[in-house]
């Protein structure tokens, strides 16, 4: 057992690290749009093609699109994967 004291976490991630341990306590930015991705091609470029006809089907503006876009590829297939889900409601 050591003696020195226990940090307390950075508040600064302690928002980001609820949010992915209970996503559903945040709503999407577009509750309202609903994509099925359980049961579907689990391809990246599947679900992203799926996520971006939902938004403009939805009336999503391009440039809101072009963001959600630019976030979506930033990262792993995981945070394809939470970005899609902090933007749309999925299934």
């Amino acid at each position: 057992m050591t003696d020195e004291p226990i940090k307390p976490p950075d508040p600064g991630k302690g928002v980001r690290m609820l949010r992915d341990m209970e996503p559903q306590l945040f709503p999407p930015k577009y509750p309202d749009i609903h994509v099925q991705l359980t049961g579907q091609d689990g391809n990246a470029f599947a679900i992203l093609g799926r996520c971006l006809a939902a938004m403009k089907e939805a009336g999503v503006p391009g440039l809101e699109r072009n963001q959600f876009i630019e976030q979506a590829t930033a990262g792993t297939y995981d945070d394809l994967l939470k970005t899609c889900m902090e933007w749309l409601d999925v299934g």
